[in-house]
């Protein structure tokens, strides 16, 4: 997998709940993997490095805590209001922030669309590090 591509880990009972998202992510070069399960998340986390982990909000969550909170990466969680869903800012770069205003879908795609930007950025300066 290459180093410069943010990785992007969906966690939810059916993969047509994040369709839109992750057409938006892949669009932008992110590599995007889903699995159905809290247990088989963290599995593929200990094989693999992810940079963003959106979860839909099943029970089980606290299960991902310790991968990501040892990692740089973020965590957030959808629950369905309505006709629409709130996103909770769980874990941001490795540090736990439940008890944040969540973010409603616009507020979230850009923040989304900001942290893609941000992880680039610093993959890039650390390539650009290495090699001087």
């Amino acid at each position: 997998m290459d180093k410069s591509v943010v990785r992007v880990l969906f966690i939810g009972e059916s993969e047509r709940g994040f369709s839109l998202l992750l057409q938006r992510l892949e669009e932008q070069g992110c590599s995007c993997k889903f699995v159905s399960s809290y247990a088989e998340g963290v599995r593929l986390f200990a094989d693999q490095p992810f940079d963003l982990v959106l979860s839909s909000g099943q029970p089980g969550i606290r299960a991902l805590f310790p991968a990501v909170i040892s990692s740089s990466a973020s965590l957030f969680c959808s629950h369905a209001i309505e006709d629409s869903c709130l996103w909770l800012p769980v874990i941001v770069h490795g540090d736990e922030c439940l008890g944040k205003p969540p973010l409603r879908p616009r507020e979230f795609a850009e923040t989304l669309k900001r942290m893609v930007d941000e992880i680039r950025l610093l993959v890039h300066n650390r390539a650009a590090a290495a090699t001087n």
